[in-house]
């Protein structure tokens, strides 16, 4: 079986997915987090101006790493309008022998030619 990272919008928190996590993937037997980034949802109590896009990849490389997991389904839905250039490429496959999470979120949208 897969294990899903299911990652929310702005505006949203990881209840969001409840549904979908316990109705749909783990009932087929997948394995499932769906956290809440900084600063919205339960954790609104966070938000600051500090926070930004690469706060939200951090939060989401941290759960990867205290979850011990690999080998992950990364979904997300949009997240304003820098998504797609910065968190799409943070999270393409390494080069051999590189780790995913060790990828720097900061030269991600310049894409896989960037990686030397």
């Amino acid at each position: 079986m897969a294990t899903f990272v299911l990652v929310h919008g702005a505006w949203h928190g990881g209840w969001c997915y409840k549904r979908v996590a316990a109705r749909l993937l783990r009932q087929a037997g997948h394995e499932v987090c769906t956290p809440t980034l900084t600063g919205l949802g339960e954790h609104a109590r966070l938000l600051n101006r500090a926070i930004d896009l690469d706060t939200h990849v951090q939060d989401i490389v941290g759960v990867i790493r205290c979850e011990e997991l690999s080998d992950v389904v990364l979904c997300g839905r949009a997240h304003r309008r820098r998504l797609g250039r910065r968190a799409h490429g943070a999270w393409w496959p390494p080069e051999s022998g590189r780790d995913r999470i060790a990828f720097s979120t900061h030269n991600a949208h310049e894409g896989p030619e960037a990686r030397t």
